[in-house]
């Protein structure tokens, strides 16, 4: 059983993408950054369970992009104005902890 809830990693995920809000990351690169604030039992599909649910409600949107060296396509995932409006408090959603 995780050690956190859902509403506060939602908060968290939105916290790390705000770090630097106009840069896209990974999902393996939020994990990373994630697992020494608490997170340390937190595995990639729980993370993008999240993400998946952040981006149905707008919050954050994904995109795809090749990555020559490794010959794939990755997703790219980066807040939005609506994000930033929970993270900030001037929007509210009961599934995300407060800013």
């Amino acid at each position: 059983m995780p050690k956190y809830s859902n509403r506060n990693l939602r908060r968290d995920i939105l916290r790390t993408l705000n770090y630097i809000p106009l840069t896209p990351f990974r999902a393996v690169a939020i994990l990373n950054a994630l697992r020494p604030t608490g997170y340390d039992d937190l595995t990639i599909s729980s993370l993008e369970g999240q993400i998946n649910y952040l981006e149905e409600k707008g919050y954050i949107k994904k995109s795809m992009a090749r990555n020559e060296i490794l010959g794939e396509e990755i997703d790219l995932i980066q807040i939005t104005a609506k994000g930033i409006d929970i993270l900030e408090g001037s929007s509210s959603d009961v599934g995300v902890a407060c800013g």
